[in-house]
């Protein structure tokens, strides 16, 4: 990812903090921006233009096909959505998660988004699994936490937040409320 796209996406995610009155309390009017202040679940997208080779530590070696990535994860630590964003957009220099491995050879050109239960994480993962082309790209990648097959899920064409939705409502319509989407650009 170039660092201007980087240093862009960083950048509105902290011009968007700086729009907050109190910790909680959001002053910015702009629910794209006042979600990034709680606690949720993401989706990154990310666009690997060639196969890529990464060491994702305990996973080992893998080989990642060019195409479009989603990634799955929650935010319910210190700093909630805002501080996990902003460490996936920025270069690692430790990584700590299996997407920090990946991210160096990918563009992440939008995040989805929502204040929802930690549960619903999994949810998420199932609902993108159900798009049109989607596959589980790495046994166990995000999800050596849980039951899930993967919370990378590779799929053949940009995935549509209509479609994810509709999927996700019959999946679990307690884990589907309005999700946001920050555009990178780069």
């Amino acid at each position: 990812m170039h660092s201007n796209a980087i240093q862009s996406a960083v950048s509105v995610l902290e011009k968007s903090r700086n729009g907050y009155v109190a910790k909680s309390t959001p002053a910015t009017g702009d629910p794209r921006l006042d979600a990034l202040y709680g606690k949720g679940v993401y989706v990154l997208h990310l666009r690997i233009e060639k196969e890529a080779r990464a060491n994702v530590g305990r996973l080992g070696r893998i080989v990642f096909a060019a195409g479009y990535y989603a990634y799955v994860g929650r935010a319910f630590g210190p700093g909630g959505l805002f501080a996990r964003l902003t460490h996936h957009l920025r270069p690692s220099t430790s990584p700590h998660w299996h997407i920090d491995f990946l991210r160096p050879h990918g563009v992440v050109d939008k995040i989805w988004w929502s204040r929802t239960a930690p549960a619903c994480e999994h949810s998420w993962a199932r609902g993108l699994m159900r798009l049109r082309g989607a596959s589980a790209s790495v046994r166990g990648f995000g999800s050596s936490d849980c039951r899930c097959d993967s919370h990378l899920i590779h799929l053949t064409r940009r995935p549509r937040r209509a479609a994810f939705r509709r999927h996700l409502h019959r999946l679990a319509a307690d884990c589907a409320p309005p999700i946001r989407c920050l555009r990178i650009e780069g």
